[in-house]
């Protein structure tokens, strides 16, 4: 009775089967498949990634704007981590299930082998080798044990393997927001200098619409041809329009191009300033709060 009750406890596994297209599989075979299954899923994305990777690389070097475009596109595609999150999920849930398994196991493995040492004790002249011949369950049983911890260690693999691969995604995705704000970069500093280029070309020609406008007014004092018009002198009329816009205009083209040192300059005067202020307030509070509180140490530092 006891070897009976002892076949249907550890060998229930054997019995436990599900319907698949191909027929019947057994209970630790399903679990092997679908480890396999998630595994090739992973290969195949991570080779996928790795093609994006290197297309996109081929294209940055040799390639025209529409086809880095496209192949910057595929890349970031294959950036979208849905696919990995499910597969870490039924990795995750196939762990699980098979380290309850292999707690169930360990349960009957300790179980038999008590029941080993029972039957020892009660049989003398039997020595613990013969009895394991006794128990084919027990041998059974430590086979489906490494299977499973075998399946485990596969299972980790996976998991590590869809880890790696989610870290590269995640490393790509870096290198390609760097590449992004490293051209975001240039083309400000490209703007930057069109923008000085047209403030220089208005500095030089305000001043000089304005002088040129103001000259050219009908004033009474200007001096005037026969028929009334206004009219100066060519060197006397160039000299105080040109003159005067370089007088103006070269300064001011200096601080346009040096503004930033400027301001920069300014703000560490007034960080100087506050540092040198809030000393100057401060020390003699501290002071006065040291003297109150440590009247003996403070008279002894004054008479230092």
């Amino acid at each position: 009775m006891a070897k009976v009750i002892i076949s249907l406890c550890a060998n229930f596994v054997d019995e436990c089967e599900a319907e698949v297209p191909d027929g019947k599989e057994p209970l630790l075979q399903i679990f092997a498949s679908s480890i396999g299954t998630v595994s090739h899923e992973e290969t195949r994305l991570f080779k996928s990634f790795k093609l994006a990777v290197e297309k996109r690389e081929t294209e940055q070097k040799v390639g025209n704007g529409k086809h880095k475009e496209t192949a910057l596109t595929a890349l970031l595609e294959e950036l979208y981590l849905h696919k990995e999150i499910e597969l870490m999920e039924e990795i995750k849930d196939i762990r699980d299930e098979l380290k309850i398994i292999r707690g169930v196991f360990e349960e009957q493995k300790y179980v038999l082998q008590g029941l080993s040492k029972a039957l020892v004790e009660g049989q003398k002249e039997t020595n613990s080798d013969a009895l394991y011949s006794n128990l084919p369950e027990l041998n059974n049983l430590i086979t489906r044990l490494e299977q499973v911890e075998k399946m485990e260690e596969d299972a980790k693999t996976t998991y590590k393997s869809l880890n790696h691969l989610l870290d590269l995604k995640q490393k790509q995705a870096n290198l390609i927001e760097a590449a992004g704000a490293r051209s975001e970069a240039v083309e400000s500093g490209k703007q930057a200098k069109t923008v000085l280029f047209f403030t220089i070309v208005t500095i030089i020609f305000l001043p000089l619409s304005f002088l040129t406008s103001l000259f050219a007014l009908n004033i009474r004092d200007f001096p005037h041809d026969a028929s009334g018009e206004v009219l100066f002198p060519s060197r006397w009329i160039y000299s105080r329009i040109f003159g005067t816009t370089a007088a103006i205009s070269v300064p001011m083209i200096g601080i346009a191009i040096s503004i930033n040192n400027l301001l920069d300059m300014f703000k560490k005067e007034n960080v100087k300033k506050n540092i040198k202020t809030a000393r100057t307030e401060n020390f003699p509070r501290i002071r006065r709060w040291f003297a109150r509180t440590n009247p003996i140490e403070y008279d002894a530092e004054k008479l230092k």
